[in-house]
């Protein structure tokens, strides 16, 4: 992995000696982008969830009609990954911090996914927006905008960023 020769990674989410989101974890404090397929027989859907937060490009449960389908899905992210520019790749730059704005009405889940971020993504720089007219007046320069389930709806009782 370190010397960037794997195209796709098919973890388990569930391993002996290491879980799956671990293994995210260590990809993404390295600024490694090899896709990373979780694989899972434990049907547990807040996991699943955690996996594709935390970087996965999909999650497929073991017990499913698309676990059958593994090979063509990593056929699929094995092509996606041969069309990347090379730069994007291991190696290219691993102290390269992204800016992401989130926008996001709810304290609450701004602070989860800040929360998730800090800890999944460590070479993401968050940046938390109460709603869309802030993104215009911030000086922060997004690489990416992710809109939260709350984006614009009525702001929460809690105040903070």
């Amino acid at each position: 992995m370190r010397k960037g020769g794997v195209d796709v990674l098919l973890p388990d989410l569930v391993l002996p000696d290491i879980d799956g989101l671990k293994i995210l974890g260590e990809l993404a404090s390295r600024g490694d982008t090899t896709p990373v397929v979780m694989v899972s027989g434990q049907g547990q859907t807040e996991l699943a969830v955690k996996a594709l937060r935390a970087g996965a490009v999909d999650c497929v449960h073991k017990a499913t009609p698309q676990f059958l389908r593994m090979p063509d899905i990593a056929k699929r992210q094995y092509e996606r990954r041969k069309s990347e520019p090379a730069v994007a790749r291991v190696g290219a730059d691993p102290n390269r911090r992204h800016k992401v704005a989130l926008i996001e009405t709810s304290f609450s889940v701004r602070r989860d996914i800040r929360d998730s971020f800090a800890r999944g993504a460590p070479q993401i720089e968050l940046r938390t927006l109460k709603s869309p007219a802030e993104l215009d007046a911030d000086a922060f320069a997004a690489d990416a905008v992710v809109i939260g389930p709350e984006p614009g709806g009525a702001p929460s009782r809690s105040s903070g960023s």
